[in-house]
């Protein structure tokens, strides 16, 4: 053996052992690397709300367990549930708790909640048990996955999982980089209440941008309210949300 060929395997064989015992430590080196170049917002998390200053003259209005301020032009639908504005046209929908009491399991024949995920209970019980994170069931009413899935997931999540959670990993990963590419959100830590609120285009149900409010009462057992905007001045719907409270 020539005097090259050794030094090769010199250099060689002690880089190969480190990247095997690498994989075998990091069974998801290859998935983290795919995560960091294909998914722009793998590590994005949601920054806290900038609450402005409301006008003196906006007028206080509840609806549906919810209090705020809002501009003297604005009117309260009979039923409590929408906003209009001068002209007539809805600039705000509101949602109250019931909404999210209900089983559709009751209601609709063979209703699946996993038939739009990939993979099932068992697979993401093993995803959340290899991350070591108490289990999120993600078809729950109360939208504790997807905040989960926006806030806490990280690339360097999936460098120790394989088989099951690691698919599961990849799911959520293209699941939240989507999410990021459709809102932008950021938190809201209220008076006995948390909220998220977040801004995004939809040309195909509406023209230009809208902003929803989810709110998560502390005391409310995991319902909550959201609040829906359109038709609205980013400036004007940032100050009604820096505006919102329980109705007590």
């Amino acid at each position: 053996m020539t005097r090259t060929k050794k030094l090769i395997l010199f250099v060689a064989v002690p880089l190969a052992v480190i990247f095997l015992v690498l994989f075998v430590i990091f069974p998801g080196i290859p998935a983290f690397v795919k995560v960091k170049l294909k998914y722009a917002h793998i590590d994005d998390t949601s920054e806290a709300f900038e609450l402005q200053t409301v006008p003196a003259d906006f007028k206080a209005i509840s609806a549906k367990g919810i209090a705020m301020r809002v501009p003297e032009k604005y009117e309260l639908s009979e039923t409590g549930s929408a906003l209009h504005n001068e002209e007539g046209k809805t600039v705000m929908a509101i949602l109250g708790t019931a909404l999210y009491d209900a089983d559709l399991s009751d209601h609709v024949e063979g209703y699946d909640p996993w038939e739009e995920y990939r993979y099932g209970e068992k697979e993401y019980r093993s995803y959340f048990s290899a991350v070591g994170r108490e289990y999120i069931d993600p078809t729950g009413p109360d939208n504790q996955f997807l905040w989960y899935v926006r806030d806490e997931v990280r690339a360097k999540d999936c460098l120790k999982l394989r088989g099951d959670a690691l698919r599961v990993f990849m799911e959520i990963a293209d699941s939240k980089d989507t999410s990021y590419s459709m809102e932008d959100t950021w938190n809201i830590d209220g008076e006995g209440f948390a909220a998220v609120a977040a801004r995004g285009t939809d040309d195909v149900i509406m023209t230009g941008g809208y902003w929803t409010v989810t709110l998560y009462p502390e005391a409310a057992g995991g319902k909550n309210y959201f609040i829906m905007f359109r038709n609205i001045p980013d400036d004007t719907a940032k100050q009604i949300i820096s505006s919102i409270k329980l109705d007590k």
